[in-house]
């Protein structure tokens, strides 16, 4: 495991305290209330997602510094909508909007929100959806302002396989890394003027313009 930088070393204990917080009470609830939508026992998912299991859920700061030429280059979207990896997105409030998600009668309204990611609409099969989303060009009063996200991505331990009534669906890891290495770089089909699509381990992995 690589170490973080000695600038960084003095905060990991409350990047530690951060860490578990968001995990043991934000999403430890929220998988459990999941799992009795499911008529499952609440431990299903957590037995997913221990602290300490080999996985590759982490905490990042992403910064978005970008320029009004910047934003005009990208036509206003700096990432186009998409549903996230793994099984939640917890992203934490901050004073800049720019998140947007598409909801069922086609608005993006920009909001603060958990997302589901596509191992928890797997596992569920279909039952959860996961939620499309895109990262633009905040309102004009805001442009002026950097952009810092907050965001705890949470993925299931290594060696999950993403579907409990098939023995060959990928497993969490394959399924992320096969996505991550195929990133900007795989041929993409488009399917109208909105949506283009990638198949992933045989799973269709869709792209909103």
């Amino acid at each position: 495991m690589q170490d973080h930088p000695a600038a960084f070393q003095p905060f990991l204990p409350e990047l530690r305290e951060f860490t578990e917080y968001n995990h043991h009470k934000i999403m430890f609830p929220i998988l459990q209330i999941l799992a009795r939508g499911l008529e499952l026992p609440e431990e299903t998912f957590l037995d997913m997602h221990g602290f300490e299991d080999d996985s590759a859920t982490d905490v990042r700061f992403m910064n978005y510094p970008h320029s009004e030429n910047d934003g005009q280059k990208a036509r206003t979207v700096w990432l186009k909508g998409h549903t996230d990896i793994g099984t939640l997105t917890i992203l934490w409030s901050q004073s800049v909007s720019a998140l947007q998600i598409l909801c069922p009668d086609g608005n993006l309204p920009f909001v603060q929100v958990v997302n589901i990611g596509d191992s928890m609409e797997f596992l569920s099969g279909g039952f959860y959806k996961g939620i499309v989303h895109r990262v633009r060009q905040p309102p004009a009063d805001q442009q002026g302002y950097d952009r810092l996200g907050v965001i705890y991505f949470v993925l299931e331990k290594v060696g999950v396989a993403l579907r409990f009534d098939s023995d060959k669906a990928p497993t969490s890891d394959e399924y992320r890394k096969g996505c991550t290495a195929a990133y900007g770089l795989s041929q993409l089909t488009k399917k109208d003027d909105v949506v283009e699509e990638q198949i992933m381990h045989g799973v269709p992995v869709l792209h909103y313009n």
